[in-house]
């Protein structure tokens, strides 16, 4: 009777051991909800036109988001849900801050968004202006910085270009500049309204006999303002660097070998920062066409995705990769290969499709999706064009289940 009972206790914690692995080794699936929040036949506030195109796109943490959209008869702004129903950040009836009369005529697409709590940064222009780097917060609107703002690194050079804002967690606001000397640099306007060069030009390149002249991408750490950077020298060459209490470190450059590929990066695109462990997700590039997707755990490169790896739920491999964005170590990125464009999840769980050119929405086919700034770990928000011409901004929220 003893042995009866030993013996089932064996087989009882045999099952429960299989059942464990099981559970862990469980596949998962990606359950996806689509929320249509403008398109083509919402009317633009202010103006009693529909609008017909959006250029950029950025979400908050809270799931809320802002655009910039073209309206009929030339009308364009930024437009919010922040307050509830869709608003007005600016459009070309707003007077631009500083002046009397002029008002905006255009306003810049692409990564020219950035949108953290309640605080919007976007860039405008007014006529026969470029573009000049604005900030909306609580229902005011305020001039970051314009054409005649000295670099702060150098008094004798001005700005003449803002590129890819970013918003800090502590409200400083963070963005590449250009001044009229031709060379770039990493700016940060602090909460108190200081603007500061966090990486001045002429910056050396660690472990070169060179220097910057040229900054591509950044991305920031909102907590203690590290960031990463992909910045170019005279060699003609990108590399990935990163600033840590102020000292700058090589990451990736042309000596550093392609985890799973052939040689070295000869190339490196869009990155993103996760601002709780420090860790980097990034494109990288290298010859004979290779791209991929790669992290950066603080010690060691990991190859994720590479043109070997299928496409899921389908059958090709990926082609092109590109744009990416991470929240606590998942990843959402694009990629495409010759019949298919869409925007992917990358996770401890699997690589996931979120949305691509294969799908309808309504039984509407898409033809572009493209991803806005902005991944709360949660949602994410995208422009998709239809086969029959109309657009629409929509939130996509993400849940991963067992299957």
């Amino acid at each position: 009777m003893k042995g009866q009972k030993i013996f089932l206790f064996i087989i009882f914690i045999s099952l429960c051991f299989l059942s464990f692995m099981v559970i862990a080794q469980m596949p998962y699936r990606l359950s996806t909800s689509l929320s249509k929040m403008v398109d083509t036949e919402t009317l633009a506030p202010g103006n009693f036109n529909y609008f017909i195109d959006f250029k950029a796109l950025s979400l908050n943490e809270n799931g809320q988001f802002v655009f910039v959209g073209d309206a009929k008869r030339d009308y364009k702004g930024v437009y919010t849900n922040l307050l509830g129903p869709l608003s007005i950040v600016a459009d070309k009836d707003t007077v631009i801050p500083g002046y009397k009369d002029k008002k905006f005529v255009d306003f810049s697409e692409g990564e020219s968004l950035a949108f953290l709590g309640k605080k919007i940064v976007f860039l405008g222009r007014a006529y026969y202006e470029p573009p000049t780097l604005y900030e909306y917060d609580q229902g005011t609107l305020t001039k970051i910085a314009d054409l005649n703002t000295r670099v702060p690194s150098d008094g004798l050079v001005t700005f003449t270009q803002f590129l890819k804002p970013k918003i800090s967690a502590d409200n400083a606001i963070f963005f590449i500049g250009q001044g009229n000397d031709n060379l770039y640099g990493i700016y940060e306007r602090t909460p108190e309204g200081q603007l500061k060069a966090l990486l001045p030009p002429n910056s050396p390149i660690p472990g070169q006999k060179d220097y910057f002249v040229q900054i591509s991408h950044f991305a920031i750490n909102h907590t203690n303002h590290d960031f990463a950077f992909v910045g170019r020298g005279k060699n003609n060459l990108n590399g990935l660097y990163m600033s840590h209490n102020g000292k700058i470190y090589s990451l990736v450059d042309k000596t550093v070998l392609i985890p799973g590929g052939v040689g070295y990066f000869n190339d490196i695109g869009k990155i993103a920062f996760n601002s709780k462990t420090g860790q980097i997700a990034f494109i990288g590039k290298g010859v004979l066409g290779q791209t991929g997707l790669y992290f950066y755990d603080g010690k060691v490169i990991k190859k994720l995705v590479d043109q070997r790896t299928l496409l899921p739920q389908g059958a090709a491999t990926f082609g092109e990769i590109y744009n990416v964005m991470m929240n606590n170590g998942n990843i959402v990125f694009c990629g495409s290969d010759y019949h298919e464009d869409g925007i992917y999840l990358y996770t401890d769980k699997g690589l996931f499709k979120i949305i691509s050119t294969l799908d309808a929405i309504n039984d509407a086919r898409i033809n572009k999706v493209f991803l806005g700034q902005g991944f709360n770990g949660n949602q994410v928000g995208v422009i998709v064009t239809f086969d029959r011409g109309a657009s629409a901004i929509y939130i996509i929220g993400l849940k991963l289940t067992n299957i």
